[in-house]
Formats: structure tokens, C-alpha cells, sequence
């Protein structure tokens, strides 16, 4: 059975962390050989009067994801999904997600990202949000970046009172003993990891995380929340 951890994250705003352990995969898309596994991250906002779902984890983790989920909110409750990036094993649960949500939760992606959801899943009802946009949800302000090519067209970051919810932007391979990087011991052992995501799953598009880097480079970041590691 994957380790699943849930954990609250940041007090202000209420953020928790929904990852699976992913220990029996072999091959990252089915390409890349992986034998040190990868986890999937989600994330939950709770903010009172909204409650919003960011990404999601891989198909053959749905009944783990929905149990999870479940143990943090009733599900009914949230009122908006955030898909900053539709490859499947962030977007796989998410047709399952809607089924026990039950009502049309407003869902946030990218105009490609809405056009990948519909021919994945046969999803029509996506909101699609712009490069900059800014919506108010819950009394706070989220921002949306796109940053296409990072790796897929269709990728965008979500960006909170300075925390940046990057999906595959700043990822990592393997699983980490623990959810944060804030130890340098952390930081040594998990860094090549990072390396080698970057450069099996992003390399190919260089010049694209030059561009995206000095578009992020913009905001005050203070933690990325990564979709992997």
C-alpha cells in the first residue's frame, strides 16, 4: 500500500497537502526510469465561505484520493478545482472527484487546459483563465501564470499570498522523508533528484524555463508547492 500523507501546510491561508507515495512505478511516462518512485501532491484551501482543490493524483491512486480527501473535507463542500496542468497523473482523479463533489464546482484551467480536459475526460464546464488573471475566491485573490511548455502547453502555476502552487514546475523525483526542504540534509539528498527532473522531464525546453523563471521572478514567492517531490 503507497504512504499517504496529509498535512496542513500554512495556517494563513489554511492550506493542506494530499500526496501519495508512488512506489511501484518503473518508468516516468513510460520513458524516464525512475526506481526511486514519485509522489503525487495535491492541495486544499480552505477559506471559510469557498473551499478549493488544487490538482490531483494519478488515475490508479482515485479510491486512495477520494478517501483522502474525504478525511479533510466533505467533498460536497468544495466549490472551485484548480487544474494547473492536465497530464493525467495530476488530472487522473479529478472525473471521479466531480462524481462525489456532486454540484458544478467552478473548474480553473488554462484555454488549452480546458480543451485537454474535454477530449481526456469529456469535461465541457471549465472556467479558462488568462496569463495574470486575478480572481477573488473566498475573500483572497489568487493569480494565475501561464507557463506553457513546463512541460506541456497547457501549464500554468497558481500563485497565493505568495505561495506558488507550481504543479510540474519545480518537481522532484523519489520520496522525500518529509514535506518540507527547510533542513540542508533535506536539501542535499533530494536535490539530485530535482536535477534529473529537470533535465529528463523540462530539458528539452530550455529556453522555455529561462522565460518562465524570469516571468516568476516577478511575483514575491515565499514557498513553491510543488506537484511531484
Amino acid at each position: 500500500m503507497p504512504k499517504v500523507w496529509t498535512e496542513k501546510v500554512f495556517d494563513d491561508p489554511e492550506i493542506y497537502i494530499l500526496r501519495i507515495d508512488d512506489d511501484r512505478i518503473k518508468y516516468f511516462e513510460a520513458v524516464w526510469e525512475i526506481s526511486e518512485g514519485i509522489s503525487y501532491n495535491a492541495y486544499l484551501v480552505k477559506l471559510g465561505s469557498a473551499n478549493v482543490l488544487i490538482d490531483g493524483w494519478k488515475r490508479n491512486y482515485t479510491e486512495e484520493f477520494i478517501e483522502t480527501l474525504s478525511s479533510l473535507i466533505d467533498p460536497k463542500k468544495i466549490t472551485h478545482i484548480v487544474v494547473n496542468h492536465t497530464e493525467p497523473d495530476h488530472s487522473g482523479t479529478l472525473p471521479e472527484t466531480l462524481k462525489v463533489i456532486g454540484h458544478d464546482a467552478e473548474i480553473l484551467a488554462s484555454n488549452f487546459g480546458k480543451r485537454l480536459l474535454e477530449g481526456f475526460y469529456g469535461i465541457k464546464n471549465v472556467s479558462v483563465v488568462s496569463d495574470g488573471e486575478e480572481k477573488e475566491i473566498g475573500g483572497r485573490t489568487f493569480k494565475f501564470v501561464m507557463a506553457p511548455w513546463l512541460h506541456w502547453p497547457d501549464t500554468m502555476v497558481t500563485y497565493l499570498d505568495g505561495i506558488l502552487f507550481g504543479c510540474d514546475v519545480g518537481g522532484g523525483y523519489s520520496l522525500p522523508s518529509t514535506l518540507d526542504d527547510s533542513s540542508e540534509e533535506v536539501v542535499k539528498e533530494y536535490l539530485p533528484y530535482v536535477t534529473k527532473y529537470i533535465v529528463t522531464v523540462i530539458g528539452h525546453y530550455k529556453n522555455y524555463i529561462l522565460e518562465g523563471a524570469e516571468k516568476l521572478s516577478a511575483l514575491d514567492i515565499k514557498a513553491i508547492l510543488p506537484g511531484h517531490g
